[in-house]
């Protein structure tokens, strides 16, 4: 091979992993929609989830969830180990994916074999440009309850990422998030919320 077309075979090596490594950094470029089930009118608790950024190159995406009591006496809920929501698998409605909502206050949770800080990774994955958990998460075998005063409200945030087990990264589709509430210690409400994933 003469230099001319080494250089030539080179170049174009270089540009087909160029254009494979964009492919791959914009796979973690994701559109993020949530919307929460409806409630009764008459319902004490109003809870609500919101969109705080889509899923970037640079950033994973995240949300919110709250509570807040909309009558005017205190009501106390009950909601496992880590209100406002701790049901942090959603799965696939239409396949087996599955995305995990990692909370910022990570005092209640459990992650086997390395810090729970270490679950929500820096950067995508280099291999796919997936922004995937890095363990798995749990939480710790406890009730919490609190008590909200009139209009207060209880939030969280949380990092949404396609869970550690999920064999697609984040793949465009519906998923579903859902888990049960006790409000004043009678009966228990379910209430949860779905997430579109766009391309």
């Amino acid at each position: 091979m003469n230099r001319r077309v080494f250089l030539a075979a080179v170049g174009g090596g270089g540009i087909g992993v160029y254009a494979t490594a964009r492919y791959r950094w914009e796979q973690a470029v994701r559109d993020v929609h949530a919307e929460g089930d409806g409630q009764p009118d008459d319902h004490p608790l109003r809870y609500a989830v919101e969109v705080l950024g889509r899923a970037t190159r640079s950033d994973p995406a995240r949300i919110r969830v709250s509570v807040t009591n909309v009558t005017d006496t205190p009501r106390e809920f009950f909601a496992g180990a880590h209100p406002p929501f701790e049901t942090f698998w959603g799965d696939e409605v239409d396949g087996d994916g599955q995305l995990v909502i990692v909370p910022d206050d990570r005092e209640a949770l459990t992650q086997r074999d390395r810090s729970i800080g270490d679950v929500v990774p820096r950067r995508p994955r280099v291999t796919t440009g997936c922004w995937q958990a890095r363990g798995e998460i749990g939480t710790l075998d406890t009730e919490f309850g609190a008590t909200l005063d009139p209009d207060e409200t209880l939030d969280e945030r949380y990092t949404l990422l396609a869970s550690v087990s999920s064999p697609h990264c984040m793949r465009s589709g519906t998923y579903r998030f859902e888990e049960s509430i006790s409000v004043d210690g009678y009966g228990t409400d379910d209430w949860g919320f779905t997430v579109e994933i766009g391309d």
